[in-house]
């Protein structure tokens, strides 16, 4: 999370997370004290698969940074750097798994952002997922 301490000038906080591929969800992150591999998975599959980083950069990474304007949060104190990335992941997954409204033709991240706020009922279709 790029500037999350710059204020201590300590190192930034560094998350992994656990992503589903075929079903576009984060299952977990963790917080860690260095920087994580540039490719790392664990596959249980019947199988051969590949680990796409390229995809899990554009169906991930790209969305938190673009959608959610990660990298320019500053969150900084105590507990608060991480409690927010679970949060924007949260919201992540749960905004993906939403029915988009019937009577719209686009469907992008950042429209699912504006219909929550802006349509009723696609907001009440995102809540009943919690």
């Amino acid at each position: 999370m790029c500037g999350s301490n710059k204020v201590t000038r300590a190192k930034g906080i560094h998350i992994i997370s656990a992503w589903a591929d075929e079903l576009s969800l984060i299952l977990g992150q963790v917080k860690t004290d260095e920087k994580d591999l540039a490719k790392y998975g664990v596959i249980k599959s019947e199988k051969e698969c590949n680990p796409d980083h390229g995809r899990i950069e554009n169906r991930l990474h790209w969305c938190l940074d673009m959608t959610f304007n990660e990298d320019y949060k500053r969150h900084r104190k105590d507990h608060s750097p991480e409690n927010m990335t679970v949060m924007r992941r949260l919201a992540l997954n749960i905004l993906r798994q939403a029915e988009k409204p019937e009577n719209k033709k686009q469907d992008s991240l950042s429209k699912r952002m504006i219909w929550f706020r802006e349509n009723r009922q696609f907001r009440q279709t995102v809540l009943r997922l919690l």
